[in-house]
């Protein structure tokens, strides 16, 4: 049997030490990249119900921009770390032409004068994103700011089992592209969650989709409650609601409690409610300032081209809904006939003024 000699230990020693400092020279003339590994600050966010208190949140920088991922309750911090220029912003940008993915419980502190700018957001299935501002000063609000031209996708990408929640900060989300919501659902996707309970958040989609809410042929808007804040949302083009359902997509359950709500649909859509040959959904106003106007054959607040007033009802609030050509101020769309049977309108409280258009009701 032939035998097999092994290094001694000290010979192994030997090598591993060796092999430690060229490894040290190799670091010392750049040949060799240590790895990059993301800081923690100590830093304030502010709660729209408690106000402001310390955590301790993950820097956003070059080695985790792409992919947000938490356990329960992981926090993160957008600063630019730079100086305002004359928009009052200094930007983040995350790298150009990707989107973030979000994965888990994340929680986000955009810090004031930050603009954080992104090309698409994207909250995977079970994704939980809570945005926060750094101090209660809305004058200088950080903001995130997202644009997309991605075929068929949303700035603010919430599918249905996902939950986006705004505590705060300024939120612009544009989506450049056909059959995406602004915030909410991709092409054939619901809404998820969408909770908003202060911030400035404007929101725009183009043909088919909701501006916050669901994509072409999502079945739903989602679950969309407005507790405060601003928030003004807009379809353009045709058949997206404003908030709730796109093209053949009924509102979902949509509930506004407070703040300052203006939202517009695109033609045979509604302000609030239905996309284009749907219904509203489930629609509750119990206070704020709403202002919603439908397209051409959608109601103001109810059904699209084609669609039924669903449940509304209005317990408070100051309301002004405005039908488009053929829709009613609170009900049905245009066409709606034999489908309005099973919807119910409720008004037990609240300043309401409702205008149809030509040959549309007021209410109903």
């Amino acid at each position: 049997m032939r035998t097999v000699a092994r290094p001694s230990f000290h010979k192994n020693l030997v090598y591993v030490k060796l092999l430690l400092m060229l490894m040290l020279v190799a670091i010392q003339l750049g040949l060799l990249q240590t790895p990059a590994y993301a800081t923690a600050w100590q830093v304030w966010h502010c709660d729209p119900n408690t106000g402001t208190s310390l955590v301790e949140a993950t820097v956003v920088d070059d080695t985790n921009n792409r992919e947000l991922r938490g356990d329960y309750d992981s926090w993160y911090v957008v600063d630019a770390d730079s100086s305002p220029d004359q928009s009052g912003y200094a930007d983040y940008k995350a790298t150009e032409n990707s989107t973030v993915e979000v994965y888990g419980d994340v929680n986000v502190i955009i810090t004031d004068n930050t603009k954080w700018v992104a090309e698409r957001i994207h909250l995977n299935n079970g994704a939980k994103l809570t945005l926060w501002s750094e101090t209660g000063n809305k004058d200088i609000w950080g903001k995130l700011s997202v644009k997309t031209t991605k075929d068929h996708k949303a700035a603010l990408s919430v599918g249905e089992g996902s939950t986006l929640v705004i505590n705060g900060c300024k939120v612009d989300a544009y989506t450049d592209t056909d059959d995406a919501a602004g915030i909410g659902g991709d092409k054939n996707m619901s809404a998820g969650t969408i909770i908003i309970n202060d911030g400035d958040v404007y929101a725009r989609s183009k043909m088919n989709a909701a501006g916050i809410g669901a994509g072409k042929r999502g079945a739903s808007g989602g679950t969309i409650t407005i507790n405060g804040g601003a928030v003004k949302s807009e379809a353009h083009d045709e058949d997206g609601a404003g908030i709730g359902g796109g093209e053949g997509g009924q509102g979902g359950t949509i509930t506004i409690n407070g703040g300052t709500v203006v939202a517009y649909g695109a033609e045979a859509a509604s302000g609030i409610g239905g996309g284009c040959y749907s219904s509203a959904g489930n629609v509750t106003i119990n206070g704020g300032t709403v202002t919603a106007a439908g397209g051409e054959d959608g109601a103001g607040i109810g059904g699209g081209d084609e669609g039924s007033a669903g449940t509304i009802t209005i317990n408070g609030g100051t309301v002004t809904a405005t039908g488009g050509k053929h829709g009613a101020g609170i009900g049905c769309g245009c066409d709606a006939r034999g489908k309005n049977d099973d919807s119910l309108i409720t008004i037990t409280g609240g300043n309401i003024t409702a205008t149809g258009g030509e040959s549309g009701a007021g209410i109903g």
